[in-house]
């Protein structure tokens, strides 16, 4: 049974909540929820901390703690919840401080009952698919030092030599977000253990993780060396100060040294209104005329550490996208690939400037869970599609962050085109997508 709270420091307002809840479970035949009811933001947290709730209304103007405050506490130790901020107060800033932190959805008072159905069955809708992935990603931990999950992962498919040689170059040549003693040594152990498990025709998986105090690497696919060929490789590692392994994999801990790197945007020179001294132009006889050239700009709508969660996300869909049509891919891998989507779309759709493609990345990861059994049956057809699908978004977030790019909406139509093809492959109706199918879900 579902759990619903209702925050608002008004009864009647509560009440009212309630009433049109209860008079959608009849009208749809929903299956049955259980509603409570507090007063304050404060109450709120208390409540959130001992139960379990799916769903959370939240009012914004409240004594003791604001919804603004109570959001992001119950956001802190529940990342499952959904939140959805409902205030009669029209100020921009507010909505947009509580959808940042942790709300997913606002509703404006007063209520219009139809429309308010509406989001509810897309709400209850989310909330299905969502157990739905949960069930399938994540399923165990990964690395043997801890009986955690980590949702954030960085995933290296190492189908060749050239992916092993990727792996080394990104950690060990690269600018990379990892700072820790002993890397080289891990990174070095890691190559080679790929390099002989590929030799036996096996395609391992290195994968990185992080807490608050150490990165951790895994590889699998460890059974096809045998025990004595792992300890033989092992002992000519001997730098290496701290690992774990059993049959199937072998695990790698490096504490952090300082915080973990976070790349600094670097500024774009307007060439236009850069001085060239009289004495170079004279002596060179350079030409000096004026650009026609568009000007680009380095955006930093994003906060740092969102940045590089939506970086690892991609790197991780990128590598998954490259197994579409090798028969490679299994159902748990498809199903990684729509939880990175909606992660990668939960957190775009945060800012208005990338809120447009976080909402088509959202209906896209959507519709790979409902069509599961179709994306296996397409998915040769899927790869090159897919392959620049991906690639679209890695240049939109390459030129908008770094590079600079022509507008905060460069390449946004071109991506939401790419997943509405994609979408329509999906359904097995052949029936064409409109582009009304990738309108926000919760606009009416």
């Amino acid at each position: 049974m579902k759990k619903i709270l209702i925050v608002d420091d008004n009864a009647n307002n509560r009440m009212l909540l309630s009433l049109l809840l209860q008079d959608y479970m009849e009208r749809e035949g929903a299956q049955a929820f259980e509603i409570e009811e507090c007063s304050n933001g404060l109450e709120a947290v208390n409540k959130a901390s001992v139960t379990k709730y799916d769903l959370v209304f939240m009012d914004i103007m409240m004594p003791q703690m604001d919804g603004i405050e109570a959001t992001k506490k119950i956001r802190e130790h529940d990342k499952d919840v959904m939140i959805i901020a409902v205030s009669a107060v029209e100020d921009e800033a507010r909505q947009k401080e509580i959808l940042r932190c942790g709300a997913e959805d606002y509703v404006a008072k007063p209520l219009d009952s139809e429309q308010f159905y509406a989001r509810v069955e897309n709400y209850f809708s989310l909330l299905s698919r969502r157990h739905a992935l949960a069930r399938h990603t994540n399923s165990k931990s990964v690395n043997l030092y801890t009986n955690l999950v980590f949702h954030r992962q960085t995933i290296f498919y190492v189908e060749n030599d050239e992916a092993l040689t990727e792996f080394w170059e990104h950690y060990l040549l690269d600018e990379h977000p990892i700072n820790a003693d002993g890397l080289s040594d891990v990174i070095r152990a890691v190559y080679t253990l790929g390099d002989a498990i590929i030799k036996t025709s096996q395609r391992p998986w290195i994968i990185i993780e992080a807490d608050n105090d150490a990165y951790y690497f895994t590889l699998n696919k460890l059974e096809s060396l045998g025990e004595e060929s792992v300890k033989l490789i092992m002992e000519n590692n001997k730098e290496v100060e701290e690992y774990k392994t059993n049959s199937e994999k072998i695990s790698f801990k490096l504490w952090k040294t300082i915080s973990p790197f976070v790349e600094e945007l670097s500024p774009v020179i307007n060439v236009d209104e850069v001085e060239v001294p009289e004495a170079v132009v004279e002596s060179h006889d350079v030409e000096v005329t004026q650009s026609n050239a568009p000007e680009y700009e380095v955006f930093e709508y994003m906060d740092d550490e969102d940045l590089l969660d939506m970086k690892e996300h991609l790197g991780d869909l990128s590598s998954l996208m490259l197994m579409l049509g090798s028969s490679k891919l299994k159902e748990d891998d498809i199903y990684l690939i729509a939880a990175l989507l909606d992660a990668l779309g939960k957190s775009l759709t945060v800012y208005t400037q990338s809120y447009h493609i976080g909402k088509s990345l959202l209906n896209l990861s959507s519709e790979i869970v409902a069509n599961i059994e179709r994306f296996k049956e397409i998915e040769e057809q899927l790869y090159t599609l897919s392959g620049a699908f991906v690639s679209d978004l890695q240049t939109w977030a390459r030129t908008t962050f770094e590079e600079g790019a022509p507008s905060a909406n460069f390449l946004n139509d071109t991506i939401v085109a790419n997943t509405l093809t994609i979408i329509s492959m999906l359904k097995e109706d052949d029936v064409a997508v409109n582009e009304s199918d990738v309108d926000d879900i919760f606009d009416f």
